[in-house]
């Protein structure tokens, strides 16, 4: 049965293309059918950082999802966040994500065409991987705009087959094995998935086809409901100065505090989801569209969705 979303009693975003507007103002566009984008956005109407939950006060926010404040043992601090529309994953990690991550990152960033460009939302966004051709229905891999020479493409085979391995191990050390796994071997049948061959080359490597990355990102609330499987990411801050930045889930009033490495799985295809930069530089991070047993922390409270009929 449909659930329809009021906006009654939710955290309502207060800026709208860089204004600040008047609460009753951004409702009335977030129910005007004539805004709404195909992904269920109001492009540029995006959170304002003060609206973002602070150390003493939530800001309405009814679950707050800080990173630790102590090392909590070798598996770092885990939920598992139980939603009539999936689960949300949510593992901090110890330690930094592995190098092959941060330099594909970094050669992405700078060489692949920014896939977004709205009035009113802030950061980059890149792709890498398959992506399907509209023209011929076929799936072909992004390539390099910026000095896409033969050698740039090539690096850019390289970095993406050693990052999407070592986020392969690092997910299957995580809260997120078990639904990686499953997603792979479905998609698998449908054949929309990329292989690598391992390090010694004994075998095959099976990974995600599409990887999105993004820098600083502040986007509008969204799902995305063209996606071929849930959204696996890692996010990791800045070494240079202090971040924090926020993933939102407003129909449930969950705030998920990234100011620290950590591992997250959501289903965005069912799940509206934004992302608030608060404060410094945060990423770039490593997300991919489309557990392991927990001996420290584990919070498995079924969150209502908030304001739904029937």
């Amino acid at each position: 049965m449909k659930r329809h979303v009021l906006l009654k009693d939710r955290i309502i975003p207060l800026v709208y293309k860089g204004n600040v507007l008047d609460e009753e103002v951004c409702a009335a566009l977030m129910s005007d059918k004539q805004l709404i984008g195909k992904r269920g956005q109001i492009n540029g109407l995006v959170y304002a950082t003060t609206q973002m939950p602070g150390k003493l006060n939530t800001k309405g926010w009814d679950h707050v999802i800080r990173k630790p404040i102590e090392n909590l043992g070798k598996q770092g601090l885990v939920y598992d966040i139980n939603t009539p529309d999936g689960n949300i994953k949510v593992q901090y990690l110890r330690g930094e994500v592995p190098k092959s991550i941060s330099k594909s990152v970094k050669h992405f960033m700078e060489n692949h065409t920014p896939t977004r460009n709205t009035q009113g939302e802030s950061g980059v966004m890149v792709a890498a991987g398959m992506r399907v051709d509209t023209t011929s229905s076929s799936r072909i891999m992004y390539v390099p705009s910026k000095n896409n020479t033969s050698v740039t493409r090539g690096r850019s085979t390289l970095f993406l087959r050693d990052a999407a391995r070592d986020f392969n191990e690092l997910l299957t050390k995580t809260i997120c094995k078990e639904v990686m796994l499953r997603d792979l071997k479905t998609l698998k049948n449908i054949n929309n998935v990329m292989e690598f061959p391992t390090n010694d080359n004994s075998s095959t490597v099976t990974v995600h086809p599409t990887y999105a990355i993004s820098h600083n990102l502040t986007n509008s609330i969204h799902c995305d409901v063209n996606d071929s499987s849930r959204s696996f990411a890692v996010f990791y801050p800045s070494k240079s100065e202090k971040s924090c930045t926020w993933l939102l889930f407003p129909v449930y009033n969950v705030a998920i505090q990234w100011a620290a490495s950590v591992v997250i799985s959501w289903d965005g295809r069912t799940m509206d989801t934004v992302r608030v930069l608060s404060m410094g530089r945060f990423g770039p991070f490593f997300v991919r569209q489309t557990g392991t047993l927990v001996d420290i922390v584990m919070l498995n409270e079924h969150f209502k969705r908030k304001n739904t009929t029937g």
